[in-house]
């Protein structure tokens, strides 16, 4: 059996092409609470090393 800790946060992210989703969870014990969600429209016409170089200071404002 796999224990886990008893609080943690996850963020979660859909890079997709034109819009990037993402969510903040927070878990305690068996209780899942949703902390934030939201999406960033990258735009259609950014060139996909733009949207990149979005992507990774995104991350880091997490890290």
């Amino acid at each position: 059996m796999t224990q886990f800790a008893k609080e943690r946060r996850i963020l979660g992210i859909d890079p997709g092409t034109n819009i990037l989703g993402y969510s903040v969870i927070e878990q305690r014990n068996k209780s899942v609470e949703i902390l934030t969600m939201d999406v960033l429209v990258l735009g259609s016409k950014e060139e996909m090393n733009t949207k990149l170089e979005g992507y990774k200071a995104f991350i880091n404002l997490f890290v």
